[in-house]
This record gives structure tokens, C-alpha cells and sequence, in this order.
């Protein structure tokens, strides 16, 4: 009960003034993950396929260009390290783009 409120609660006051900017993380709007609030109704379509616990590559074995990734997504920081290590370069976009592929 505890850890799940840890991870849920939204907490916008703390006892003490000084605290580690994680203190004020409130984990499904960290990973931008769908939730329901204390008292809410859960949809029926926020529940997806059993996981099979096989995770998928990191980074697809050969782009012709380049690769493209959210930071969100709990695999980026993977998929940049598997991209680095493999010698190539990575640069970040600060202001949303399009691209055709």
C-alpha cells in the first residue's frame, strides 16, 4: 500500500523546505504513462496484452540513415547507449520536427 502510493500520490507540499528534485516526481507523469487518479475509473482500454517478458532490441540492427527515438520511452536511454557504442553520433532535438520515411 505503501510503495503504491509512493509511486501514484501526486505531493505538491513537504514538511521540510529542502528535498531532491525526484521528491517531487510522481512516477506515471515522469514516464508519461495513462493512469487513473485516487477515486477514478480505470478504462477498460488502458489494459493491453499480457507481457511475455522477451524485450524487444534496443536499437534495430541497421538504419540506413539514422535512428529516431523518444526520450520518454523507458528503452532511450539504451537505445543511446547501444548508438554510442557503436561509433555513431548522436544529437538531440529541442523543438518538435517531421521527417519523412
Amino acid at each position: 500500500y505503501r510503495m503504491i502510493r509512493g509511486l501514484f500520490d501526486r505531493l505538491t507540499e513537504f514538511e521540510e523546505n529542502i528535498f531532491y528534485d525526484v521528491s517531487g516526481w510522481t512516477l506515471p507523469l515522469a514516464y508519461d504513462l495513462d493512469y487513473a487518479p485516487r477515486g477514478g475509473q480505470f478504462s477498460a482500454n488502458l489494459v493491453g496484452d499480457a507481457a511475455t517478458g522477451a524485450m524487444a532490441p534496443a536499437v534495430p540492427p541497421r538504419a540506413s540513415y539514422g535512428y529516431v527515438f523518444s526520450w520518454t520511452d523507458s528503452l532511450a536511454p539504451r537505445a543511446l547507449s547501444s548508438v554510442l557504442d557503436a561509433g555513431l553520433f548522436a544529437r538531440v532535438a529541442t523543438e518538435p520536427f517531421e521527417a519523412q520515411t
